[in-house]
C-alpha cells in the first residue's frame, strides 16, 4: 500500500523544530525560549577583502536547523528569528549602519531579556554592534572568541577583521578577551599588538594540543567571571577544521575540532548556569556560495546548534 506523500511530509515537519518558529512580537518571556538575531550582510567581510556570499549564511543555516528533529529536551522550545542588520544601509555608510544595528539588537534585547541568543552573521564585524548594545547595560563584558584569526586588525577602516580592536577603543567598561586557536601564520604583527583598553589572552593552534594549556586558559576565564559581566561566546566559522566546514570565508588547512569545540561548548554552558549569566553565542562567517552539492557545511553548522540547544535542555 503506497503512503501519501503529502500526509508524509506533514508528519515529517510536525516532528520538526520547524513549527516551534515563533514570531517575534508574539514570543513569550521564558527562560527555555531562543532568540536568533540575523545580521544577513557581508559588507565588512568585502572591505576586509574577502569573497563575498556570507550574507546568505543566517537563513541557510536556519532553514536546515528547523528540519531537524524535535527532541523530549527541546519540547519546550520557542524559536525567533529577527533581522537586525541591512546590507544596503552598510554599502551607503558602514559606521552609521552598525550604529543602527546596535540599537536594534539592543531593542530585541529588551524585550527578550530572558532568552537564550543566537546572532548568526554575516562577517565577524557583526560582533561589534552586539558587543556595543552589551556594553550599555553592562560594565565588564568577557569574550570567549573561537577563531584562526584575532579579528584585532589596526586598520583605520573597519571591517571583518577589526571588530575586537574597534570595541576595546570604544568601551569604557572592563573588556577581557580569551583568544582560541588562531594560527601563527595568519596574524600579523600590528593584529597581535596589544590592545588600547582591555585585557587579550591568547591560545594558538599549536598550544591547544596540550590539555594542560587548555585547562590554564579556561581557568583563567572563569577567574574572570562574575554574575554581573555579559559572557559571550564567539565562534568564527573558519576556525574549525576544514573536512568539517568549508564553506566559509577563509578556508582554514588546521582548524579546531569538533570534539574540541564541544568541550569549550561544555565550559561555557557551565560558567553560564552556574554563575546564572544569560547564553550569548555569535557564530560568523559562514559562506554558503561554497558549499559543496551535499551541502555538507551547512548541515554540520545547523547540527552544531542542534546539539549546544540540546544538551542545554533549551
Amino acid at each position: 500500500m503506497m503512503k501519501h506523500t503529502n500526509t508524509q511530509w506533514q508528519k515529517r515537519f510536525d516532528e520538526s523544530l520547524a513549527p516551534k518558529e515563533r514570531n517575534f512580537s508574539q514570543l513569550p518571556d521564558q527562560g527555555q525560549s531562543v532568540v536568533f538575531l540575523t545580521s544577513s550582510s557581508d559588507i565588512g567581510v568585502m572591505r576586509n577583502g574577502g569573497r563575498n556570499g556570507a550574507r546568505f549564511a543566517p537563513k541557510a543555516i536556519l532553514n536546515t536547523f528547523k528540519k531537524w528533529t524535535l527532541t523530549p529536551k527541546l519540547n519546550e522550545l520557542n524559536w525567533a528569528q529577527v533581522e537586525v542588520s541591512s546590507q544596503d544601509n552598510e554599502k551607503q555608510d558602514f559606521q552609521e549602519a552598525q550604529k543602527t544595528e546596535s540599537h536594534k539588537i539592543s531593542e530585541v534585547l529588551s524585550k527578550s531579556h530572558s532568552q537564550q541568543v543566537f546572532h548568526l552573521g554575516g562577517g565577524h564585524d557583526h560582533i561589534y554592534p552586539l558587543l556595543v548594545s552589551l556594553g550599555q547595560k553592562f560594565k565588564k563584558i568577557i569574550v570567549l572568541n573561537i577563531d584562526a584569526h584575532a579579528d584585532t586588525r589596526a586598520d583605520l577602516d573597519p571591517h571583518s577583521g577589526t571588530p575586537f580592536r574597534q570595541f576595546a577603543e570604544s568601551f569604557k567598561g572592563e573588556f577581557h578577551l580569551f583568544q582560541y586557536g588562531l594560527h601563527e601564520f595568519a596574524n600579523g604583527a600590528s593584529t597581535l599588538s596589544p590592545l588600547s583598553h582591555g585585557t587579550q589572552y591568547r591560545l594558538f593552534y599549536h598550544e591547544t594540543k596540550n590539555r594542560v594549556n587548555v585547562d590554564g586558559f579556561l581557568e583563567k576565564i572563569s577567574l574572570e567571571i562574575t554574575e554581573e559581566c555579559a559572557f559571550v561566546f564567539s565562534l568564527d566559522a573558519d576556525a574549525l577544521e576544514s573536512n568539517l566546514i568549508e564553506a566559509v570565508s577563509a578556508v582554514n588547512p588546521h582548524g579546531v575540532t569538533r570534539e574540541e569545540f564541544s568541550n569549550l561548548w561544555n565550559f561555557y554552558q557551565a560558567m553560564t548556569k552556574t554563575r546564572n549569566l544569560r547564553p550569548i553565542v555569535g557564530i560568523y562567517e559562514m559562506n554558503p556560495m561554497y558549499d559543496s552539492i551535499s551541502g555538507k557545511s551547512i548541515k554540520s553548522m545547523a547540527s552544531i546548534i542542534f546539539e549546544m540547544l540540546n544538551k542545554s535542555g533549551n
